[in-house]
């Protein structure tokens, strides 16, 4: 039974696409009595002929019972053509109005769009924890390292990753996407429901259940199916407008929300990056004029500046060019190498206070609003969809019941009830 419904659910998905993407293509015939009279007038036909068939026997055996039971069937086919012209023209009327009211083409596409200001608020808030995923990931990986010479006699060497405590936001952010992604997906289904639902109603299920209403044996069938006919094209949609005005009323409880739109976090670039001291030691360091003359060495520069101390020399060229070879070798570099490395260690010996304040900088520009904003925000809008999941759910099921009920269908519907 399951794969026989499947089937059918299948073969009726071919009226949601426009075109043929490959040939050969089958297309079930359209029920609906505008767009294909002819086939709708001649099962009509056929239920009056078969009551009609049924009279003439019944008379002709002088059965009272069938007599009654012909006369009752005939006028149940007048009262289901009388259903169908009813509710063609309400659900015509219905459309025409929405579409004066709200500009809609129909009840089914004001629904679906009614559903966008929240899908529009939770891709929103996926987006920025996303954003705070690498954000955090970026931070909480940075690390710094780096020594300090006190003249030569001995050395400070101290590492920093002051963020690496921040790691169980992963969990936290990885949740949050999940939840969020579920509530998408759910929103988006009925949406892509929806648009099943305007074309293969219309053009199948409820002319088919107008069908089964004007034959004798299947008329509480017949029923059903145009109660959950209309459920689908006017309950299902006026459920989704009421959940649109829920949420924009529920929005105002919900001030997370609101600052969560304006957050912003640059996942891009370590937070030392943004110490002036380390820009500095980092542009000194990566510029080539500056490291040539040390990079070139001792071995490179005491020839050099002997040949041109010894130019000045009284006695023998040779022997001052040695002296000053040795004196710039052994005396005159080394003392320049001391200057420059503790002249580099006391100023990057300042990035130990920097450390400390881009670590409370970065904590109170990043992980805080997380914590105070981010996570709040999607709980809040989490939460309101489950509510509007339910809501859809029960306003549909509660309308499209009433619906059978009064036509004469099936007053439980064991199947939706269980879904529901």
């Amino acid at each position: 039974m399951r794969g026989l419904l499947f089937a059918f659910v299948l073969l009726t998905v071919s009226f949601a696409a426009e075109t043929c993407v490959a040939a050969p293509c089958v297309h079930m015939p359209s029920l609906n009595p505008i767009s294909n009279p002819v086939l709708v007038g001649a099962l009509i036909l056929i239920s009056v002929a078969f009551v009609a068939l049924s009279y003439a026997v019944s008379t002709a055996l002088q059965n009272p019972s069938a007599i009654a039971w012909s006369k009752d069937q005939l006028r149940e086919v007048i009262v289901g053509v009388v259903i169908v012209v009813i509710v063609y023209g309400a659900a015509a009327t219905a459309n025409s109005l929405i579409s004066g009211m709200t500009g809609e083409p129909s009840a089914v596409a004001l629904g679906s769009d009614s559903l966008n200001p929240m899908l529009s608020d939770l891709n929103m808030v996926y987006g920025k924890v996303a954003q705070a995923y690498f954000a955090v990931a970026v931070q909480q990986g940075a690390s710094l390292g780096y020594v300090v010479g006190s003249f030569g006699y001995g050395t400070y060497q101290e590492n920093r990753q002051p963020l690496a405590g921040v790691s169980p936001l992963f969990i936290a952010l990885n949740n949050a996407a999940s939840q969020l992604t579920v509530q998408i997906l759910s929103l988006k289904l009925v949406q892509v429901f929806l648009e099943y639902v305007s074309t293969a109603v219309p053009e199948f299920f409820l002319p088919l259940g107008m069908i089964f209403r004007v034959f004798p044996f299947t008329k509480k069938l017949g029923n059903t199916l145009i109660a959950l006919s209309l459920g689908a094209l006017f309950m299902l949609p006026a459920s989704l407008f009421v959940v649109k005005e829920m949420y924009g009323l529920a929005k105002d409880a919900m001030p997370n929300l609101a600052k969560a739109r304006d957050m912003s976090f640059d996942e891009r670039i370590s937070p030392w990056m943004k110490s002036a001291t380390i820009a500095a030691v980092r542009a000194f360091c990566e510029n080539t004029a500056l490291r040539l003359p040390t990079e070139l060495g001792e071995w490179f520069w005491s020839p050099v500046i002997a040949t041109i101390m010894a130019t000045s020399c009284t006695v023998g060229y040779l022997a001052c060019w040695l002296a000053d070879f040795n004196t710039f070798l052994y005396s005159i570099w080394p003392l320049m190498m001391l200057i420059i490395q503790d002249t580099a260690s006391i100023l990057v010996s300042t990035v130990a206070g920097d450390t400390t304040g881009i670590a409370n900088g970065t904590y109170s520009a990043t992980v805080a609003p997380i914590i105070g904003i981010l996570l709040p925000a999607v709980s809040e809008i989490n939460t309101f969809s489950i509510v509007a999941i339910v809501v859809i759910a029960a306003f549909t099921f509660a309308g499209t019941k009433a619906i059978s009920t009064a036509l004469g269908g099936e007053y439980v519907l064991y199947g939706i009830s269980r879904l529901v």
